[in-house]
């Protein structure tokens, strides 16, 4: 989700509510043998996140999820974006690429998803939320059946090892502090270096500090990175969150981001910056 602009939580919070209903009953059938664990452990060994190429979904899948979406936004703002979407999607133009266009969904390739949106005549950002969470019940699923080998992973990207998405937030838990980068589309969490920006990968403690608000230093910060420009939000708990806890601080935390975009720090910083 977009960061709510000021006096737009409630209906950012019924939004949030809504999607994640939706995530839950939708229901998942992976083709047989996907994810490929042995394909998805010789990806993270090259630095691949593990799912990037597996069909999680099809054409015909991808437009359920997207049904699943806007019917579940029904009665929100985001309502007629929704439909729309939803009905260009069951009657595509004979110019879109279905196939380009689940392989995007899956891999978060954006820049792609925000192309098909010029012949389909949607919003760019509504359909890319459409595709984002119609493909959230599969990368789970998917994500959690290859939670051994991801776990036991020697993973030092800021990035998700299982679907390459940017991080929601970084967590420090425990009396140990240890620092762990979790994903919301897929609800993966990793382990990462308490002083390391995990955009850029730089760990120059000088060029590297953090933002928050009166009274909440210890407890929830954007952690800032003067080399690439970036943040990542982190919040201190004792134990990990599951994902809907973590969706719902990603967004009790939306102080934090404009504190951050408005000192011209972005999530996943400046790409000529970042190797």
């Amino acid at each position: 989700m977009s960061v709510p602009a000021h006096g737009d939580f409630a209906q950012a919070a019924v939004m949030l509510r809504a999607l994640t209903a939706a995530t839950h009953a939708t229901p998942v059938h992976l083709p047989a043998g996907v994810p490929d664990a042995e394909a998805a452990e010789a990806r993270l060994a090259g630095g691949v996140p593990a799912l990037f190429g597996e069909p999680l979904l099809d054409w015909e899948g991808l437009r359920r999820g997207v049904a699943a979406v806007a019917e579940a936004l029904a009665g929100t703002e985001a309502a007629a974006a929704a439909t729309l979407v939803r009905e260009r999607l069951d009657s595509p133009g004979a110019s879109l690429d279905g196939g380009l266009l689940c392989r995007a969904a899956v891999e978060g390739a954006w820049d792609a998803a925000e192309a098909a949106a010029v012949p389909l005549g949607v919003d760019p950002d509504a359909l890319v939320t459409m595709l984002d969470w119609a493909t959230r019940p599969a990368l789970r699923a998917a994500a959690a059946a290859l939670a051994p080998l991801l776990a036991g992973a020697r993973w030092s990207r800021g990035h998700c090892p299982a679907c390459g998405a940017l991080p929601t937030l970084s967590v420090v838990r425990g009396k140990e502090r240890e620092r762990r980068l979790h994903c919301g589309r897929c609800g993966t969490g990793w382990a990462f270096a308490r002083v390391r920006c995990p955009s850029c990968g730089g760990s120059d403690h000088e060029r590297m500090g953090y933002l928050h608000t009166a009274g909440e230093a210890e407890h929830r910060r954007a952690e800032v990175c003067d080399g690439c420009g970036g943040y990542v939000k982190c919040v201190a708990l004792l134990d990990d969150p599951d994902t809907d806890r973590l969706l719902q601080l990603d967004l009790e935390t939306t102080a934090l981001d404009f504190l951050a975009l408005e000192r011209g720090y972005t999530r996943g910083g400046r790409l000529d910056s970042v190797p």
